[in-house]
């Protein structure tokens, strides 16, 4: 059984606006004379189809900081209303008369006991055979300093770019050497074994990550079943072993095992290609053909 992990292109963090030159005197023309915060977002689309995009996001959490003055500190859920985002319980969030820079975090799912100063405890489902379970495992995340002088867009508005913080796998299965797609009809029941399911998130550092609980155990994860293969999110960590994934294809079970370190990584897409070799002689689906082989990196 042959196989191949590829490293998709990762997507960057980041939280920005337009800039706007600012000579330290004189207010830029796209500061809000009401002093109203207003919100626009944007997600890093992935590539593949499950998980959170622009089109189904419609809540997240809002923590701006302002050292200078506590009575502009906000932490909120955002709310999408008329493709306008408003507090959930209607507090007007306002940018202080200094237009003091502040530490803007922003974060989906919305989890009521987040803080800058507990580290949030971060989990994916162990089943994901349903694109809304796919969507409750996936986390958004940025944080990033914002000047009201210089760093609103054009028509004011404080602009907020999620990215992903999870990892994605996609599994492949082909036939024949690697040289066509396996019968998605004839795929069953897949799990993806030897991961940590638990996590935390500490928002206070400067550029947050999530990151395995020092007590969680590795667990089996069901992934979704797609039109051409199965996918899943992950926790970003390093699998030193055990990482393996099982699978039934055509009534018989199939177990595929890895034979080096697997580093998921935030952010990042991840292909693994399995090839079942449907000349072994498997008579029962009892009958376990384990295949182990060195893992291919390719950027």
């Amino acid at each position: 059984m042959k196989n191949k992990f590829y490293i998709m292109t990762a997507l960057v963090i980041s939280l920005t606006g337009c800039s706007n030159i600012e000579d330290g005197t004189q207010p830029t023309g796209n500061f809000p004379e009401d002093h109203i915060i207003r919100i626009v977002t944007e997600v890093n689309a992935p590539v593949s189809r499950a998980g959170y995009d622009a089109s189904n996001l419609e809540s997240f959490g809002l923590i701006i900081h302002n050292s200078e003055n506590i009575a502009y500190d906000y932490n909120s859920q955002m709310v999408k209303s008329n493709n306008d985002w408003n507090t959930a319980d209607g507090q007007q969030m306002l940018w202080d008369n200094a237009r003091t820079p502040v530490t803007v975090v922003a974060y989906a799912p919305y989890i009521s006991e987040a803080s800058l100063d507990t580290p949030l405890a971060i989990n994916i489902q162990s089943n994901q055979t349903t694109e809304e379970n796919v969507i409750a495992s996936d986390f958004l995340l940025t944080k990033s300093m914002v000047d009201p002088k210089q760093d609103l867009t054009a028509d004011g508005r404080l602009k907020v770019t999620l990215d992903h913080a999870m990892s994605k796998l996609i599994i492949k299965v082909t036939v024949n050497n690697g040289m066509e797609d396996a019968a998605i009809s004839k795929l069953g029941d897949m799990a993806v074994n030897g991961t940590i399911a638990g996590g935390i998130c500490d928002l206070s550092v400067p550029e947050p990550v999530v990151i395995p609980r020092e007590d969680a155990v590795a667990t089996t994860i069901a992934p979704y079943k797609g039109t051409d293969g199965y996918e899943c999110i992950l926790l970003p960590q390093t699998i030193i072993e055990g990482f393996s994934v099982n699978f039934s294809y055509d009534g018989k079970l199939y177990i595929w095992t890895a034979e080096e370190p697997i580093e998921l990584q935030k952010g990042v897409e991840h292909t693994l290609t399995l090839n079942v070799n449907e000349t072994a002689r498997l008579a029962t689906m009892q009958m376990k053909y384990r295949a182990t082989g060195q893992i291919i990196y390719q950027k």
